[in-house]
């Protein structure tokens, strides 16, 4: 099992390692993936289903779940790049307090 990587303690805040941004990229990667394959399979499920049945009503709310989550993931994205800036700028350019 691998080890989390040290924080190194500041001013009432943690370094950020680069390591995280990766292990974020990947996570958002096999969500994606992960999503994709499951409306592929409910999709095909749903072909074999007869019209308006419980069946095939459950497997159409699936794929609108699916489609829900899959919209949110550039969203998500986005907000997982932008932490993992400011927190490398922050640990970079000296902190929250500034230096001079």
């Amino acid at each position: 099992m691998a080890e989390r990587p040290e924080y190194k303690k500041g001013e009432n805040s943690y370094m950020v390692s680069i390591n995280e941004l990766g292990a974020a990229a990947i996570a958002l990667v096999i969500a994606a993936f992960l999503i994709s394959i499951g409306a592929t399979v409910i999709d095909e499920l749903q072909d074999t289903q007869t019209s308006n049945s419980i069946a095939y009503n459950v497997s159409t709310e699936g794929l609108e779940a699916m489609e829900t989550f899959g919209n949110w993931l550039p969203i998500i994205a986005i907000v997982v790049a932008a932490v993992v800036v400011i927190g490398l700028l922050v640990v970079y350019l000296g902190g929250l307090g500034g230096r001079m």
